[in-house]
Parts: C-alpha cells; structure tokens; sequence
C-alpha cells in the first residue's frame, strides 16, 4: 500500500497548472487531476503525465 499523500490539483489540462503538475510528477508525487468537463479531462493529462516521468 502506498501511504503518499494524494495531491489533487485543478487546471493541470494545460498552461502553468501542467507544467506544475509534470514537476510533481517527476518529484514522485501521487496526483488528482480535476477537470472542468469531460473534453477537458479526456485524454487525461495523466496519461501523459505517465509518459513524460521517469519511473
């Protein structure tokens, strides 16, 4: 089981807020992303937030 807290961050779908998400992400931290609507969080920018960190 993971006991890293949960950061659950909103705006991360684009501009600085994915930006600080990615920095998160590669500092190992356990990511929430909240989105506006469905077009928004689809494809998640988890996905790529997997993609573009080491693991």
């Amino acid at each position: 089981m993971d006991l890293r807290p949960v950061i659950v961050m909103t705006g991360a779908t684009n501009g600085m807020g994915r930006l600080a998400a990615l920095d998160l992400a590669r500092r190992g931290a356990r990511l929430g992303v909240v989105a506006r609507g469905r077009p928004k969080a689809v494809p998640s920018p988890s996905g790529s937030l997997r993609r573009d960190t080491p693991r």
